[in-house]
């Protein structure tokens, strides 16, 4: 499982990819692509929590008033 590398998450989903894409029992194939969006997803996720954290981290601009 991924830690927080959005490329391993993408790397999992591709795995799954092609084992839906091989499997001659249909049940296994149908799982394996479920499989594959939901690695799809958690790169996403791990990418959007990135850019939050990013956000998070750069200083706020300095507001004069007056």
């Amino acid at each position: 499982m991924p830690g927080d590398d959005p490329k391993e998450a993408r790397q999992h989903a591709l795995t799954f990819v092609r084992l839906a894409q091989t499997s001659a029992y249909p049940p296994a194939r149908e799982r394996y692509a479920k499989l594959a969006n939901t690695w799809l997803r958690v790169a996403a996720e791990l990418e959007n929590g990135q850019d939050l954290l990013d956000g998070l981290n750069e200083p706020e601009p300095i507001r004069r008033t007056g």
